[in-house]
This record gives structure tokens, sequence and C-alpha cells, in this order.
């Protein structure tokens, strides 16, 4: 089993390879080209009902390797990337690996639920900018001057401006 974990010292990838305590062909190592392909520079420990061992590579890092057991017994890592021609590979991730992954068809749902959503959240803006627009158009036809009626001469409008007058001239003859 390999696990794929960040370094936050380096800010590389630490790979952790985990095999069963059990495992039929003994003492095993981790052999590859993050050691130089050395025999025993990786020794997978025993630890409860497993055995690990971790190296630590750059983020960008291609691992190519392979499990090295007692009497010469190589064999691959099934959870690698892809299992080349005599070694496992492990590309290396842009991410960490998520802690729990959620299903295609979850995935999938929640995809079409937020687009429902936004579809719904689409509408109503359109109704409320259409109400916004509606009540600018009515206060805009309140507030907006109306058009006077011309004013017409009347008698009364003239009348006050000759007594005026004849009491002005009233004044000056007194």
């Amino acid at each position: 089993m390999l696990k794929i974990t960040r370094d936050t010292k380096t800010r590389g990838q630490k790979i952790t390879f985990t095999l069963p305590a059990d495992h039929p062909v003994g003492a095993i190592s981790v052999v590859g080209n993050f050691n130089d392909w050395t025999p025993g520079a990786n020794p997978l420990v025993k630890r409860g009902k497993s055995q690990s061992t971790s190296v630590v590579v750059p983020a960008d890092y291609i691992s190519v390797f392979r499990y090295l057991g007692e009497n010469g017994q190589w064999f691959d890592e099934p959870e690698a990337s892809y299992v080349d021609e005599g070694a496992s590979v492990v590309v290396p991730q842009a991410k960490p690996a998520p802690r729990t992954r959620k299903p295609a068809a979850k995935k999938v749902a929640e995809k079409s639920a937020t687009k429902k959503v936004a579809e719904k959240v689409a509408e109503k803006v359109t109704e409320v900018v259409e109400a916004v627009e509606d009540a600018a158009q009515a206060v805009e036809e309140k507030v907006a001057p109306k058009k006077a009626p011309a004013k017409r001469a009347t008698k009364a409008s003239k009348a006050p401006r000759a007594t005026t007058a004849k009491k002005a001239a009233a004044k000056d003859a007194a």
C-alpha cells in the first residue's frame, strides 16, 4: 500500500510504503531511483500488523522502485501510478490526495444541484432587476416635471397693475 503526503519541512512528497507484517518473502526493502537502487537502504520496519518505510522526494519527482525481498525476490506495488516492465512508478501529484474521496455519482449530483441552484438564483436576480427597473420608471414618472399649461392673461391680473399705477399717481398728486 502507498500513502503519499506533502512533507511540510521540504515541501516535497513523502511516500510511505506499507506491506502486511507477515508478507511471505521475509525481510523487505524498497529499492529505487530515490536511493540509487541500493538494496537495504530503505528497509521496511514492522509496526504492529504491518511493516513500512518512508522516503521524501521533491514534489515533481517521478519515483521508480521495486520491493526486494529475501533471496533476491523482486515484486511490484499494485497501488503505484502504474507498473512498468520491471518497476513500479509513482507520478507526482499536484496536490496531496484528499483524505476522503466522493464517489463520482455524488460529485455529478452535487454539480447538477449546484447548477440548478445557480439557475434559480439567476431567475430571482432577473425578477428583482425587472422589479427595480419598473419601480425606477414609476418614480421617474411621478417626479418628472409636467409641462404646465400656458398662462392666460386675465382681467384680474391686469387690474392690480392699473390700480397700483393709479395709487402711485394719486400719491404724487397729493
